[in-house]
């Protein structure tokens, strides 16, 4: 096998593309995990949101950096919290945004734009 440098890899990167798509097309999935992991390869299964968030488990409840919120609006969802963890303290619940006294008080540029072109 021929080493390409990063420039090289990048300009022919279509082309790989379609090699290593064509090649995972004529296997199932167990076999694509087998022989990627074996060669140490750097990958992971494409998913939508909706598969993500129902079936990987780094994204689950079970992980306490997520916990469920009731925000505004939005109603109820999943969110990260920090990761961040202080020695002999408890971590306390994360506050929906809209509700948070952190908020900004300053608009949102979007928001802004509106406000001024009516001026």
């Amino acid at each position: 096998m021929v080493a390409m440098d990063d420039a090289a890899r990048f300009a022919a990167r279509e082309a790989i593309a379609d090699v290593v798509a064509t090649w995972c097309a004529a296997r199932d999935l167990a076999e694509v995990e087998r022989v990627f992991e074996s060669h140490k390869v750097c990958w992971g299964l494409y998913r939508t949101l909706s598969d993500l968030l129902a079936n990987d488990p780094r994204v689950s409840l079970a992980n306490p950096v997520f916990e469920q919120l009731t925000t505004p609006g939005v109603g109820s969802h999943r969110a990260a919290g920090t990761a961040v963890r202080l020695a002999d303290r408890e971590r306390s619940a994360t506050v929906s945004t809209s509700m948070s006294p952190y908020r900004s008080r300053y608009p949102s540029r979007r928001y802004q734009s509106q406000i001024f072109s009516k001026a």
